[in-house]
């Protein structure tokens, strides 16, 4: 580990509701996870770990913040992310006991992927109230890093969520669940 890598530790262990912080490598995106208590506002952790990341690092890197999450069960899991012809993207999601479907055709696959979470999660009985701003690639090495933005229907804040994966569709289907996750917590299907 670098000089740089322990500074970033450093600082980044100084923030408020820090418990841990870790590095990895995931396809050539150098990886720092930020591990936080459970009162924490991981949004706002996040911007902030963002920046001070930025702050340390020359080289391309994506922050993850991960909480000490609810009971089991209650986050939203990707079952599965299928790109059909014509740049449909079909999602299958889970929460608890229950499972939907979002689908939904779009000028690219990952646009197509936004929205297909966000009808996905609405069919789940969750209060959404975003649309889909801008989304795309990153410039990393590995060419899957997706950015995804939210606009909030009620104001004028926008959420952001970055995550890799496989296919630009499964990372834009993450980045999507990332922008949303504190929202998320804080819903519960109907009984």
């Amino acid at each position: 580990m670098s000089s740089a890598h322990d500074a970033l530790e450093l600082e980044l262990r100084l923030i408020p509701g820090v418990r841990i912080v870790g590095f990895g490598e995931r396809n050539g995106v150098f990886l720092v996870q930020v591990g936080v208590a459970a009162d924490v506002d991981e949004y706002e952790l996040r911007h902030r770990a963002t920046a001070v990341a930025a702050a340390h690092l020359d080289e391309p890197h994506v922050v993850e913040v991960v909480g000490e999450g609810g009971r089991e069960g209650e986050r939203v899991r990707v079952l599965a992310v299928i790109v059909l012809p014509d740049l449909e993207v079909e999602v299958h999601l889970a929460k608890g006991g229950l499972r939907t479907i979002g689908r939904r055709r779009s000028g690219d696959e990952v646009s197509a992927a936004v929205g297909s979470v966000l009808e996905a999660l609405v069919a789940l009985g969750l209060d959404v109230p975003f649309t889909p701003g801008w989304s795309g690639p990153l410039p990393d090495p590995s060419g899957q890093a997706i950015a995804v933005s939210l606009e909030a229907t009620s104001d004028a804040s926008v959420r952001w969520g970055v995550a890799v994966g496989p296919s630009p569709a499964e990372a834009a289907v993450r980045a999507t669940l990332d922008a949303l996750n504190r929202h998320l917590a804080a819903n519960r299907p109907p009984a």
